[in-house]
């Protein structure tokens, strides 16, 4: 299966003047994550009644009443910030369709294709349901929605260590004494299948925020980017939508008393008259502390 791309515009956001015919476009992006495509990855079959013999090598994957089948995807390559649009497991059925619902659960202990038995992963998997189906054929091509379980793997709300493919309650054991395997289980083409095209794989579709802020809109201030364009948190003395005018601090008249104001960058200074002090010149000075007057003279 080949890499897919598919481009679309989502969006159109106009950008800082209206003079300039250059728009800004977030594309969708889509990609699949398969074996000899797109990786690593990696799964493998555990056995409840053969705890300590590993599967991981077979170009099977079994789920039955027995039998649980694992898979990796190695996601690195999307960027965190990404917004998942959806994900889509594909299994290739391979000869057998099996008899009961599949569940699909978050693994929550890393685990190696080659090494992993039922008694080192000791049923470590988040016992929320990510996603449950029904295989009705037996040579045919299942599609899982995964995209809630992946959009947490990218964000990094949950690791991503994997997923676990178990039997539902309606998945029935063997009725023969004599044989320990489930009469039915479902099968599936795994990573070591001869058919690339029919290897597990996780089509993943995205998009990337547009970065409304790298052009540096704001001219005195701090840009935040946000999905539908930008906002500036002024400086001290600008206003305006991209901070690029200049605050006239002095147009309520601050200073009193015959002060002189100075409009700065950064707000407004006074220049008081003999006698008076202060921000806005607004405290009378008592020259009498100095007590100047003499010979008994009263200051007034």
């Amino acid at each position: 299966m080949r890499n897919v791309v598919v481009v679309c515009v989502v969006s159109l956001v106009a950008c800082k003047s209206l003079d300039e015919s250059v728009v800004e476009q977030e594309v969708t992006t889509c990609v699949t994550f398969q074996r000899g495509t797109r990786g690593p990855v990696a799964d493998a079959y555990i056995k409840k009644n053969a705890l300590h013999k590993n599967y991981g090598s077979l170009s099977v994957l079994k789920v039955s009443d027995k039998e649980q089948s694992l898979l990796s995807f190695d996601l690195a390559s999307i960027p965190q910030q990404a917004v998942i649009s959806r994900a889509t497991l594909k299994l290739y059925v391979n000869g057998n369709h099996g008899d009961g619902t599949i569940r699909v659960h978050r693994a929550l202990a890393p685990w190696a294709e080659n090494g992993v038995t039922d008694a080192s992963f000791q049923q470590q998997f988040s016992s929320e349901v990510s996603a449950a189906f029904r295989v009705e054929s037996n040579t045919a091509l299942k599609n899982v929605d995964l995209t809630n379980l992946v959009r947490n793997w990218v964000s990094g709300a949950k690791p991503n260590r994997g997923l676990v493919l178990r039997p539902g309650p309606d998945h029935q054991p063997s009725c023969r004494h004599d044989d320990d395997d489930d009469d039915d289980p479902t099968i599936f083409v795994s990573s070591e299948g001869n058919h690339s095209n029919k290897r597990p794989a996780l089509e993943v579709c995205y998009t990337v925020p547009v970065d409304h802020c790298a052009s540096d809109p704001c001219d005195h201030g701090t840009c935040s980017n946000n999905a539908s364009g930008y906002t500036c948190q002024c400086d001290p003395g600008y206003d305006g939508t991209d901070c690029d005018h200049d605050v006239d601090d002095c147009a309520s008249a601050p200073c009193q008393n015959g002060g002189v104001c100075s409009d700065t960058t950064s707000g407004y200074t006074c220049g008081c008259p003999a006698g008076f002090t202060g921000a806005n010149c607004e405290l009378d000075i008592d020259d009498c502390v100095a007590q100047p007057c003499a010979n008994g003279g009263v200051c007034t």
